[in-house]
């Protein structure tokens, strides 16, 4: 028997505000795929710039004012949660604003006010989003139907895939990261309500394949991890041997049938380079310079840190960036809170206490923002205002108590 079940009383949103969310979801993840594919065929130009930026400044922007007048008009409850993600944005706004009349560090400036429509995007859709909804069940099959067909085609995962772009219009594309970041949040939506071995599996095919294709490494790893704790959580011990060795054995086959069918050489392959190359690695071997700069950073400023030591985009590409940019105080702060955080999510986990489509994949897309943001990506990543999003879900239900 199934562990997570149907019911969903983790959301506490009414029908109003889950159609409110799910028509952001689709504003800022389902037109992404359709707006960038049309891009890179040439079929429009970048009216909208990248799309993603632009959207998500307009969905914050909106969410933010539905919020207010819901607070105002005190349909909901202003949560201590809100003041905590409220402060951060204008911490991150003070320092970004406070720095953009020093040259040296005004595109890391630039950079970090961007991100804040972002955690901002992150923090209100999936707050008003009921992921068990049926029409949102429709809504994300769609979207992961769209991604991977657009992934497929576009196959940014090759070495030798060239456009032909002017130099002003480049920003305008988007990078096989962020494709295979968002897709492979809809294919973990899709998942939490697959209750079917066969539904899970043919989703484990399709997206892998998608995302070996896309080359982001990072994603590509994740998603394996996905997976396994996916099928875990899904199925007792016996079972869990039998599928494990059936989805291993159909992913070679899938992998190996690719090669030949589609003709996709796996040397031009970023995720062949992962295991060809290793440590020698390009993107490692700058991740290894930056993150030596940033820890030289920490040890010369342990308690206030310096912000944009680095230059613009050579952040350490994990936790220790906040450390780096903000000090060793702030820095325990939210460290100590994360692993309260962990260790209560965890522990309804194990518990068996999950009963509700939204505390699971509030489960396993925190999964992916921990393993994110240990190694791979900055503090101000798109998915931390997912994580204050979550701390929400746990303060409704008095789950998690702000101390």
């Amino acid at each position: 028997m199934n562990k997570i079940q149907n019911s969903d009383v983790m959301n506490m949103v009414n029908t109003f505000d889950s159609r409110f969310g799910l028509i952001l979801f689709a504003l800022l993840f389902s037109l992404f795929p359709v707006y960038q594919f049309l891009l890179y065929n040439g079929l429009i130009g970048p009216f909208l710039g990248g799309y993603y930026a632009q959207m998500s400044a307009v969905c914050f922007a909106i969410a933010f004012i539905y919020w207010l007048i819901t607070i105002i008009r005190r349909v909901e409850k202003f949560y201590s949660v809100d003041a905590a993600f409220i402060s951060v944005c204008l911490l991150f706004s003070a320092v970004a604003v406070y720095h953009l009349n020093n040259f040296n560090k005004y595109d890391s400036s630039i950079d970090l006010l961007s991100s804040i429509p972002q955690l901002g995007a992150f923090f209100y859709i999936f707050r008003y989003l009921n992921i068990s909804e049926r029409v949102t069940k429709i809504v994300i099959f769609i979207s992961f139907l769209i991604y991977s067909y657009v992934l497929f085609t576009l196959k940014l995962g090759s070495f030798t895939t060239e456009l032909e772009l002017s130099s002003n219009d480049l920003s305008s594309y988007a990078t096989y990261q962020s494709l295979s970041l968002y897709y492979l949040i809809v294919v973990i939506a899709l998942l939490v309500n697959a209750k079917f071995l066969i539904f899970r599996l043919a989703i484990y095919l399709i997206a892998f394949w998608c995302l070996y294709l896309t080359g982001a490494r990072s994603e590509f790893l994740i998603f394996l991890v996905i997976v396994i704790v996916n099928e875990v959580i899904h199925s007792s011990p016996a079972q869990l041997v039998i599928e494990g060795i059936g989805i291993f054995f159909a992913l070679l086959i899938l992998y190996l049938l690719g090669l030949n069918i589609f003709g996709f050489f796996e040397t031009d392959n970023r995720i062949y380079a992962l295991y060809s190359e290793g440590a020698y690695d390009q993107s490692f071997v700058a991740r290894e310079y930056i993150l030596k700069d940033g820890l030289t950073t920490i040890l010369h400023n342990p308690f206030f840190g310096n912000f944009a030591s680095y230059r613009s985009g050579e952040y350490m590409h994990n936790i220790l960036s906040l450390w780096a940019d903000y000090g060793g105080v702030i820095f325990f702060i939210f460290l100590y809170f994360l692993i309260k955080f962990i260790y209560k999510l965890f522990a309804l986990v194990h518990m068996s206490k999950i009963r509700s489509s939204t505390l699971y994949f509030s489960y396993l897309l925190f999964i992916v923002y921990f393993i994110e943001i240990l190694v791979l990506k900055p503090y101000n990543f798109q998915l931390t205002g997912f994580f204050f999003c979550i701390a929400l879900f746990f303060q409704r239900q008095n789950s998690i108590s702000p101390k």
